[in-house]
């Protein structure tokens, strides 16, 4: 009788799994044919107001920028719902919910940055099945019982960098890159040291570390999807300043606005 009902409860299991997975799937495509439709609508609108080129813009181009915005937050959004679906190493509970929530941020950074600079129609073509589909997906990873694959992984890696940042200094710790206004350094502006970063691929540490000496740099600093465990040292507060002065109010848009910004 115990064999038969531990049989019964293991053929249960197998079938809220398989019903989980199936759910899954289907939500995730739906999912990214409204992403992938959405920057269809955002290409097709820059194109439409002569705006082909994202490079080529500049401040002045108020209604470019919220596009431009809308691209890159969309083309992540994709890229993060190609990489739920094919991921065979697995995922948590957290992670999907972790994502999740910000595919819908992004969704709704760029309707803001729209509202902002006067597309309505934006808010009508992109958010409402796009809206619904997100909201239904935390329910579904909400209410999940099952549990991702790679937990013992991920607290390895973190174990190996544990008290890294608490402990890191400039006497006792040696920096992958150094920035320094007065050329001392490898690169002269925090931005340099990020594309050098980038531009290694593969071929750099599992953590890198980026020593910025004393001063003020007024740039931009954008930390793209695929730059994992990066951090940033200064030599103190009111010592190392990173500063802008984008705003909404002078023509910009709340995304682009940030003096660091990162994209999941």
């Amino acid at each position: 009788m115990t064999t038969y009902a531990t049989v019964l409860f293991l053929l249960f299991v197998m079938s809220t799994t398989s019903s989980f997975c199936l759910q899954e799937m289907e939500i995730l495509q739906m999912a990214k044919t409204q992403v992938s439709q959405a920057m269809d609508w955002v290409d097709k609108s820059m194109k439409l107001h002569g705006l082909e080129s994202m490079s080529s813009l500049s401040l002045n181009q108020t209604s470019g920028l919220a596009l431009r915005d809308c691209a890159k937050l969309y083309e992540e959004s994709e890229f993060r719902l190609r990489d739920m679906m094919f991921e065979k190493r697995g995922y948590s509970k957290d992670d999907a919910l972790i994502w999740v929530s910000a595919l819908m941020t992004n969704h709704r950074t760029c309707l803001d940055g729209l509202k902002e600079k006067g597309y309505v129609q934006g808010d009508h073509v992109l958010g409402r099945n796009l809206t619904t589909l997100l909201g239904q997906m935390l329910v579904l990873y909400s209410n999940n019982k099952v549990k991702g694959k790679e937990e013992f992984q991920r607290t390895t890696i973190l174990e190996e960098n544990d008290g890294l940042l608490e402990s890191w200094s400039v006497e006792n710790h040696e920096a992958d890159f150094t920035v320094a206004q007065d050329g001392s350094g490898s690169y002269r502006t925090i931005k340099e040291a990020v594309n050098a970063l980038a531009s290694r691929g593969h071929n750099r540490p599992s953590r890198v570390v980026i020593h910025v000496k004393a001063g003020v740099y007024n740039e931009k600093v954008e930390i793209g999807s695929k730059l994992h465990n990066v951090m940033f040292v200064g030599d103190g507060i009111d010592k190392t300043v990173v500063t802008g002065n984008r705003n909404v109010l002078h023509g910009g848009t709340t995304l682009n606005s940030a003096t660091f910004g990162n994209l999941f």
